[in-house]
């Protein structure tokens, strides 16, 4: 994975965590946001696995 591509990642992540934890969304939102962040954890964890 280019690092420009991890890096944009990694700030997204942590854009969808913030936004996560904001309480500003609803409860139904909140399944969808943990899943996108999990799935997000996973990729870099499998990038940094295959560097």
């Amino acid at each position: 994975m280019p690092l420009h591509a991890r890096a944009d990642i990694v700030k997204h992540l942590q854009q969808l965590k913030a936004y996560r934890y904001s309480g500003v969304i609803l409860e139904a939102a909140e399944c969808w946001l943990d899943k996108e962040i999990a799935d997000l954890e996973a990729d870099l964890r499998k990038a940094g696995n295959a560097a």
